[in-house]
């Protein structure tokens, strides 16, 4: 493994968002193109926002299998400087910056 390893739950969140939030880009830009009102499909956004809560829980289970499994493996956490930073898992702590 690397003696250096970056990872980001919000990568896994903007997987499973990025469906939503294009349909409703979508659905705002044929609403404005065609000024009236469109009818939504109820089906697919709530399918999307079925997605949408499934990859929030996914990603954070997921991450935290990851923190777990590289600290077993006798990796250290670094300090974050902001909670939108990735986490930083490094094999000595004089690799942190």
């Amino acid at each position: 493994m690397k003696p250096r390893i970056l990872f980001s739950f919000q990568t896994g969140f903007i997987c499973f968002a990025s469906p939503l939030v294009l349909y409703f880009s979508y659905y705002s830009f044929i609403l404005g193109y065609k000024k009236k009102l469109i009818r939504m499909n109820n089906k697919l956004a709530g399918l999307l926002g079925i997605i949408f809560i499934i990859g929030i829980v996914f990603s954070f289970f997921f991450s935290t299998y990851v923190r777990i499994d590289l600290t077993s493996c006798g990796y250290y956490t670094c300090y974050k400087s902001s909670i939108f930073a990735p986490n930083e898992y490094v094999i000595s702590k004089e690799m942190c910056k």
